[in-house]
């Protein structure tokens, strides 16, 4: 012990209340932790009680005796000693004193009696390159709900420049960033070759026929055609946020296709079509008028799968002897 610490405590504990009254609290609490880093414990310990006996009402008092309750390995007396100091001065000042004896004290019980830790509110402003932010914003606007559900604050807005802006819980923010990354995806791209057939009783099969063979043996099963030839064919590449038209044939008789996505799932590799419509236009002539006439040939709803060959729809043409067989190849772009 130095010897200004042997001579203070030696007139401490002879001399009791007198001593301690003449002399300030900062002074022998500061005289306290010396011994204590010196390793002298059990002395430090003598002074601190008799510190808190002179001036029970100082926090700094019962927070020097709980460190050093703490490193005699008195873990209960020591956090006791806490939970005093915190009482006479308030969590502002001692929460992380308080903090350092729950770890002293193994964390026994310590997370129900220690107060929140405040967490700082975070900002993030997220770019979207491939969704409209107004178009997510319900479901992104739905997921900040549930976590202010739980307590956690988070609000959401967007910009003209789509532009999303997250705040709040870090936790929170962070989970929800994470959805939205996985909404601001590119579309999905395919792409869909489109062969006009026509069908009849009798005659040749088409050369350009082999790719669709086992479609045409499908057809000949199910239908009473034997025959089938190419009347026009087209190719359309699409996204799944969009619409496919496509216009086969001469305009004064044309055929106009309409493929209308409505769903498209990049892992499974299948794009649903809510709406696919074909249409025959044509031009009559009578004397010197004109006029257009058209007519709805296939209206139906169909779901690919990349490489798939599907047929889509048939319609019978003057009269019975021969139709119309609209079939489409999907394939997704890599």
């Amino acid at each position: 012990m130095t010897g200004r610490c042997a001579w203070v405590l030696a007139a401490i504990l002879a001399t009791g209340a007198a001593a301690w009254a003449q002399s300030s609290s900062k002074e022998y609490v500061d005289l306290v932790r010396r011994l204590a880093a010196e390793g002298k414990a059990e002395e430090a310990l003598a002074l601190a009680c008799r510190a808190i006996e002179q001036d029970p009402a100082e926090a700094e008092c019962w927070l020097v005796r709980a460190a050093v309750y703490c490193s005699l390995g008195r873990l209960d007396q020591g956090f006791q000693d806490l939970q005093r100091a915190e009482a006479l001065d308030g969590a502002s000042t001692l929460d992380v004193h308080r903090r350092l004896g729950e770890a002293l004290l193994g964390g026994k019980e310590s997370a129900a009696r220690a107060p929140a830790a405040r967490v700082e509110p975070v900002v993030r402003i997220l770019h979207l390159r491939n969704v409209q932010a107004a178009a997510i914003a319900g479901v992104v606007t739905s997921m900040a709900k549930a976590w202010n559900d739980r307590n956690l604050r988070v609000n959401v807005s967007w910009d003209s420049m789509n532009n999303l802006l997250i705040s709040g819980d870090p936790s929170a923010v962070k989970t929800i960033e994470e959805e939205v990354g996985k909404l601001d995806l590119p579309p999905v791209e395919f792409t869909l070759k489109l062969y006009l057939l026509r069908a009849a009783d009798r005659g040749e099969a088409d050369a350009e026929i082999k790719d669709l063979a086992p479609v045409i043996e499908y057809l000949k099963g199910v239908v009473r055609y034997q025959s089938f030839s190419v009347m026009h064919t087209g190719i359309l590449r699409m996204q799944e946020r969009g619409e496919g038209r496509l216009t086969l044939g001469a305009p004064q008789a044309a055929f106009h296709v309409l493929l209308v996505p409505s769903s498209a799932d990049r892992e499974s590799r299948t794009v649903r079509f809510g709406e696919v419509d074909l249409r025959q236009t044509w031009t009559t002539r009578s004397g010197q008028n004109e006029s257009s006439q058209e007519r709805t040939i296939l209206h139906t709803s169909v779901q690919l799968k990349d490489g798939e060959v599907a047929v889509l729809g048939a319609s019978r043409i003057d009269g019975e002897d021969e139709a119309l067989v609209l079939v489409v190849r999907c394939d997704f772009v890599k």
